[in-house]
């Protein structure tokens, strides 16, 4: 039998990721995806998008316009690739992460407020900070808003 992980053979397949982490050895960059219509895991490799990758339908900018679109990239890097990854990625999308996943639990009402909360909080400890770490951490408000306004264009809000 094979792993549904790994493909290498076992006796027993592995029933979770984090059983398969362990057991087979898989690394960070690996993952597993459920395939509902064959009830089975199925291996692929964690591609996380760049700033540039996100954009790069976007019509550019110049000027004034240039200038807000370099903030938003940089809040796409730290959300996709930085702090946000780092803390929350674990190999899921973003979608599927908890600043999604809370949300929707909680229910529209209570989880917009949250996005609402933590987008306020940043922009407050922000004002406190000197530039460069003010700069990190409004991204992180950007970040949150985006998720907000997200929600709202899908109907979810």
């Amino acid at each position: 039998m094979r792993c549904n992980y790994c493909g290498t053979n076992v006796d027993q397949p592995c029933i979770s990721e984090a059983e398969a982490r362990a057991e087979c050895k898989m690394d960070d960059d690996t993952l597993a995806a459920f395939d509902e219509e064959a009830s089975v895991y199925v291996m692929t490799t964690r591609e996380v998008p760049t700033a540039a990758d996100v954009f790069s339908e976007l019509p550019k900018y110049e000027g004034d316009e240039d200038a807000l679109m370099a903030v938003f990239r940089d809040a796409v890097d730290q959300c996709l690739k930085g702090k946000g990854d780092e803390r929350h990625g674990h190999g899921n999308s973003l979608t599927d992460q908890p600043i999604y996943t809370i949300v929707r639990g909680m229910g529209a009402d209570v989880g917009k407020g949250g996005l609402i909360f933590q987008a306020a909080k940043k922009m407050m400890e922000a004002a406190q900070m000197p530039p460069d770490r003010a700069y990190r951490e409004i991204l992180g408000a950007l970040v949150y808003a985006n998720v907000a306004a997200d929600f709202a264009r899908r109907g979810e809000w």
